[in-house]
């Protein structure tokens, strides 16, 4: 997803699209022994917002909603996006992660993110 921070080289980079990335996710799926296949959905295109959550149709339908956050330098860093989906999915195998920029999320996304019902890991 697009954020504030996000760097628009990297929003045209190759690298974030399908056909870059999808082999490499079935190549690491074909490594578990119980593995399902996984949707991606990348969208540089449009910014963060409570409009984009809604279009994805990423509202909560149980399991976990995590965004991948790094947390800020007066707080402790938050828990491991791990522990967070196998509390969360223990009877709804259903999984949503959010990746941000390299420099994160602004907290007005992070707060947008917690709204919507997401944990920071």
């Amino acid at each position: 997803v697009r954020s504030e921070l996000s760097d628009p080289a990297h929003c045209a980079t190759s690298s974030i699209r399908p056909e870059v990335f999808e082999p490499l996710i079935l190549e690491g799926l074909s490594q578990g022994a119980h593995t399902a296949r996984v949707n991606v959905d990348v969208h540089v295109t449009v910014p963060l917002s409570r409009d984009l959550i809604a279009t994805l149709n990423l509202e909560d339908k149980g399991g976990a909603r995590v965004f991948l956050d790094c947390g800020d330098e007066d707080n402790l860093p938050p828990p491991p996006a791990r522990d967070i989906i196998l509390s969360r999915c223990q009877s709804t195998p259903h999984a949503v992660l959010a990746f941000g920029p390299e420099r994160g999320w602004t907290d007005a996304e992070a707060n947008l993110f917690r709204n919507e019902g997401f944990e920071s890991a």
